[in-house]
């Protein structure tokens, strides 16, 4: 059975490294973050407004790979093209620091029959703000950080969820 990586730690923690050794490269790896890069010039370009729209389009990707659809648009814009249908595993890269962000991802893996493991990053707050790149103020990283090791120790999932745990330091 495939299973679904779901990443969940503060920028700069190791996730998207993590990431690309779980799944061999960036095609099964869904990220809000793509949704800012733009596709000429390869620069990141956040935009808080449209961050809502960035996690939408990053579930419907999610959703297009767990249905085994190998063709995705590189960009909102673009058209799909017809697909071959692939199983493989996947990795959900966002910072998926609470439950509410977690669920639709954990939901839809269970829908299509994948096995799931949460990597929990655990480690040093002073670290991950030396690695980001993504230029995150300090406050919302310690933020994210504290989100995730109140999930860590309160473990507060429901009882149904059947998940593997990985904390990475």
């Amino acid at each position: 059975m495939n299973t679904v990586h779901v990443m969940i730690g503060a920028p700069g923690s190791g996730k998207t490294t993590l990431a690309k050794t779980l799944v061999g490269g960036d095609w099964n790896t869904v990220s809000a973050d793509e949704f800012f890069v733009d596709k000429k010039t390869g620069e990141y370009m956040f935009d808080a407004t449209k961050l809502s729209e960035a996690h939408a389009w990053c579930l419907r990707r999610f959703v297009r790979r767990a249905q085994g659809l190998v063709s995705q648009p590189a960009a909102p814009t673009e058209r799909v093209v017809p697909y071959t249908p692939r199983r493989d595993d996947i990795v959900v890269d966002n910072t998926n620091s609470s439950i509410a962000e977690i669920a639709p991802y954990y939901a839809l893996a269970n829908a299509y029959g994948y096995n799931v493991v949460f990597h929990f990053f655990v480690g040093d707050v002073d670290v991950y703000l030396r690695r980001q790149t993504h230029g995150v103020p300090v406050g919302v990283v310690f933020g994210i950080h504290r989100r995730v090791l109140e999930l860590v120790t309160a473990f507060a999932f429901p009882p149904f969820w059947q998940f593997e745990k990985k904390e990475h330091y």
